[in-house]
């Protein structure tokens, strides 16, 4: 990869200010990176591995969430009220 492929300009987006890259960069597409701007105004962005997914892990897979719930006594759907959930507001 060339140190510098070409000048880049920066663009808004909605909400969001947007960096184009160039596909001769050879940066894969979804690849996840931090950002720094160093005390010069440079951006460096720098690689980083997307975090796991906590639910797709096989410990969430094979956990018995309906157990933890029988033993802290959570009814799901028969709560009852605490307050004024279920009163009239004119």
């Amino acid at each position: 990869m060339k140190d510098s492929l070409k000048y880049y300009k920066i663009k808004k987006q909605g909400n969001s200010l947007t960096i184009s890259i160039n596909k001769d960069a050879e940066i894969k597409e979804g690849q996840l990176y931090s950002l720094e701007i160093n005390s010069a105004g440079q951006l460096i962005y720098t690689p980083v591995e997307s975090p796991t997914n906590i639910w797709d892990t096989e410990e969430a897979q094979n956990h018995n969430f309906q157990k933890d719930l029988k033993e802290i006594g959570f009814n799901i759907g028969n709560e009852s009220s605490k307050g004024q959930e279920g009163a009239e507001y004119c």
